[in-house]
This record gives structure tokens, sequence and C-alpha cells, in this order.
């Protein structure tokens, strides 16, 4: 599933921008083939591995697989799930797959996770939960052996499970603050990288480093007037969009320490460090870019906030009028190696720019 879904980030800058070029131009629907599943139970959830090979999930503990591009599909029940709902299934061949169960019998045990190794000819039980307030309708996978599973929170906190062996599923929940708001994780209040991945709550900033046994969650005090935190090469960096500056903490220290106190845009909506140093940091009024450590700002783009960035590509994205009074969503693409804009297509409420 997280492969398959895009970054909250982009979903919210490019929606309006996709509904608006809709208005403008003749929308190309897909072809669409029935094909035969083979089962007339309702089926949920749907996982390509490749062209070939396709998952499919659903009611009734039904699992259904095609190896051939879906000219035929061959379902099956896996034994004792009879009652169950598979709201969510993720492959990686024609042999292995996992299946996440819901029940409908109010029975917190009916939240499980299958495995087969063997194209479904059998099915190991490798979780079943026992918490009777969670529920758990959704997982993901990086690798065939390293997934996450996620359940609504329980009393504030979200009972999440991680594997790292694709056996065995480890509650990552522990450690955590009890009465966590559903509010009070938001967009830029956590990140990950090679050293774990690293969450803002409240005045903590909670760590898990990447083997981490319980408790996941590590502690450390976070200045109380920051509410946002991103990776930077020398530590962690702290801002908000209200004026109150950017701070760093130096890696291996809990010493938080203002930092480019010459940039003038005071609100700051997100900060980004390459690899080689460059410092992009992206305001109501622009993206601007520093490659002296802060010495000195070059204004990028107008207009531009929010970022992320993948393979040495940032992507910074913002929602705005046009004209003062059309709300519409544009986005760039930068690329931090070549240092360069472009444009690659625009319609309506909407622009890309990649190298």
């Amino acid at each position: 599933m997280l492969k398959r879904s895009l970054t909250a980030l982009l979903i919210s800058a490019f929606a309006c921008a996709i509904l608006n070029a809709q208005e403008h131009s003749p929308i190309h629907q897909p072809t669409l083939t029935p094909q035969n599943s083979g089962t007339t139970n309702g089926l949920i959830a749907v996982w390509p591995v490749n062209p070939q090979v396709v998952w499919a999930s659903g009611r009734a503990g039904t699992f259904t697989v095609t190896t051939d591009g879906g000219q035929t599909w061959r379902a099956g029940v896996v034994p004792g799930a009879e009652m169950l709902q598979f709201r969510d299934v993720q492959a990686f061949s024609a042999s292995v797959a996992y299946l996440l169960s819901i029940g409908t019998s109010g029975d917190p045990t009916d939240f499980r996770i299958y495995k087969t190794v063997d194209g479904g000819a059998t099915w190991t039980i490798q979780f079943e939960n026992q918490n009777p307030n969670a529920f758990y309708d959704g997982f993901a996978f990086w690798t065939p052996h390293r997934g996450i599973a996620h359940s609504d929170s329980v009393n504030g906190v979200f009972p999440d499970l991680r594997t790292t062996d694709g056996t065995t599923w480890q509650d990552i929940s522990k450690g955590l603050p009890e009465n966590l708001r559903k509010d009070s994780i938001r967009g830029n209040s956590f990140f990950a990288n090679d050293k774990g991945l690293f969450l803002r709550v409240g005045n903590g900033l909670y760590h898990s480093t990447p083997n981490a046994t319980a408790p996941f969650w590590t502690k450390e005090i976070f200045p109380d007037e920051h509410s946002n935190i991103a990776h930077g090469k020398a530590g962690i960096f702290a801002y908000n969009c209200w004026g109150s500056g950017i701070f760093q903490k130096t890696n291996g220290t809990g010493v938080w320490s203002p930092v480019f106190t010459n940039f003038q845009e005071k609100r700051v909506l997100s900060v980004f460090e390459t690899a080689g140093g460059t410092i992009f940091i992206g305001s109501d009024r622009g993206l601007f870019k520093s490659t002296n450590s802060g010495k000195s700002w070059k204004q990028l783009h107008a207009g531009w906030g929010k970022m992320v960035e993948s393979n040495s590509v940032l992507l910074a994205t913002s929602q705005r009028g046009t004209n003062g009074t059309q709300p519409a969503s544009d986005a760039i693409r930068f690329d931090v190696s070549v240092g360069s804009i472009a444009t690659e297509m625009t319609f309506p409420g909407m622009s890309a720019l990649p190298p």
C-alpha cells in the first residue's frame, strides 16, 4: 500500500488541478474488459505483482490469483477464514502473498495476517489480534520480508505492527505517549531516514531505530515553540510557520541551536537538505536555496511551499488562488544534482517542471 499510494503532500496539491483540468479537457476513459474471477464472493482488494501475476481478496475468506494477465483466475478460500473478510492483499510473486482479515462477529481475533509461499495451496497464520479495541484494515511492505500493518487508534495510540523477517510481527507502538490525539501527528511532524523513524508529539521527539526492539520508541525533549521537523546532515531541523526561527539539534547531542538566522522569510513551511549540503526552504513567499550553509539565499520560484524528495528529485507544491480568486494546485520538479528547473507540462491550475 505504501508503494501504491502517493504521499498526502502530492495528493493535496494535485487534486484541485486534476479536477480543474477535467473541466477543460476531454476525459479519456480506460478500456475495461470483464473477466471471470473464479468466485461469486465480493472482492475488496487487489495487488498486481506484474502484468501477468495479480492477486485479489475479499469476502468469505476468498482469494483469487491470475498468472496469465487475467485470461484465467484461480480462486480459493483460506481454511478457517470462511467467516472473515480479507481487506488487504500484497504479493511478491505467483507463490508468495499476504492477506489481512477482519471479521463480522466482533471477535478481536478475527483480525489476522495470513501468508502463503506455495501460491495459495496452504496458508499460515502469522498474527492473530488479542487487543479488543484494535481494528487492523491495511498493511504495506517494502520487501517480501519487511512490512507494517496499521490499526485505528486505541486510547490515542496506533497499535501498529511490523515484520522484519516476513514471519513474526511486533507491536511498534510501545514507548509512544498514551492518549495521543489523532491531530497530534501532522504532515511535517515525522520523517524517516537511514537512522530510523522520527516523530514529534508535543514536547517529545520520538525515535525508532531500523532494528529497534521493545520499547520501540525512545524520547528526547523537543522545543515547545516548534511543531515541524526535517532531516539535516548535521542534525534534525525544527521549525514552524509562525516566525519562531529554525533550530537544529546536533547529531549525538540534545542541544538545539538557532540556524539560518539571516533567512528573512518568517513563515517557514518546509526545510530540506540534500546529501551534498544544499539547503532548500519553502515559505508562503517562495522556494529558496542556499549552497553555502545558509550564508546567502537565492529565490528559485515564487509561491511554492511544501517539499518532498526522491532519488535526487525535489518536488515542491502549493495551493493558491489564480488571479486571487480561483483555487489552483501547482508543482515544480527540481533536479538537485543539476540545479535546474524547466517546463514539462502545463494545464489549467497546474504546472510541473522537471529537470
